[in-house]
């Protein structure tokens, strides 16, 4: 036999323990080819007599499925020589099993989605609670079942978020901008990161920022904020003044300048 009809009789002879695991689909496939090859391929006697009875067997034991025929109920008969008429049969019944299996995957997606959604529910009631450790475990095991759903972790970073966890948000969204970063993402962690005095990772997340948006005034203005906060002057005027630049009439940034000079004026008298 040649190395593809060998593997045909193979799955041919896995035919019976396919139906019998009820992967109806690949015992039909495995079928179709049996059929296709007794068809189309010039076979020595011995082979043509093998592939009849394992086509014949398997067929058989395809019939007798009484969960197969809850969903296909037609007779899979196998005549030698009526391969043509066998094949038409079972490429209906390929598609009824490919429409079932599809069916069934959208259900299955909807049940997943819907215990997604109910557990980030859990997580967020505890966190409304101030439960926080329990919160912790709940969305915690969520991510162990969903690790590479960036939507779900941002949705579980922002809750710790408002509920001024932190340290949890920051880990959370440092994973999103790890993989999906946006200014708006990055700006947003990088006050989160200031406020948690994790300054050079705060600045790290601003300079991402405006190394993808540099005409935003505000993400100037919020590195300015965390130059405040270490008492970088220098660094706070010039930030406040590419804000500035960017928009004249920012209120806010024209008042970090005169703070910024003012103290380095402070420092200067001072020495």
């Amino acid at each position: 036999m040649s190395q593809d009809v060998s593997a045909v009789r193979r799955s041919l002879a896995g035919v019976s323990t396919l139906v019998k695991q009820e992967k109806f689909l690949l015992a039909a496939q495995a079928l179709r080819s049996g059929a296709q090859v007794l068809n189309t391929t010039s076979l020595l006697r011995a082979e043509v007599e093998e592939f009849t009875r394992l086509m014949e067997d398997g067929c058989i034991m395809l019939s007798r499925s009484h969960e197969l025929r809850k969903l296909f109920p037609y007779d899979i008969d196998y005549i030698s020589g009526e391969e043509v008429a066998l094949l038409d049969v079972l490429a209906k019944l390929i598609e009824t099993l490919t429409t079932e299996t599809s069916k069934n995957l959208e259900e299955a997606a909807v049940q997943v989605a819907a215990r997604r959604e109910a557990n980030l529910a859990k997580g967020r009631a505890e966190l409304a609670k101030g439960n926080i450790e329990k919160a912790r475990k709940i969305l915690g095991s969520l991510l162990n079942e969903f690790p590479n759903d960036m939507p779900l972790v941002a949705k579980i970073g922002e809750s710790f978020l408002e509920h001024g966890e932190l340290e949890d948000a920051a880990a959370h969204l440092e994973q999103v901008a790890d993989v999906a970063p946006s200014p708006l993402l990055l700006n947003q962690l990088g006050i989160i990161l200031r406020r948690v005095k994790r300054f050079e990772a705060s600045e790290d997340r601003f300079r991402q920022a405006i190394g993808m948006d540099a005409e935003d005034a505000n993400l100037h203005f919020n590195m300015g904020r965390l130059y405040l906060d270490q008492k970088r002057w220098k660094d706070a005027k010039k930030s406040a003044r590419s804000a500035l630049a960017i928009n004249a009439d920012f209120v806010e940034a024209q008042k970090m300048e005169r703070y910024a000079q003012k103290m380095l004026e402070q420092e200067t008298a001072a020495r």
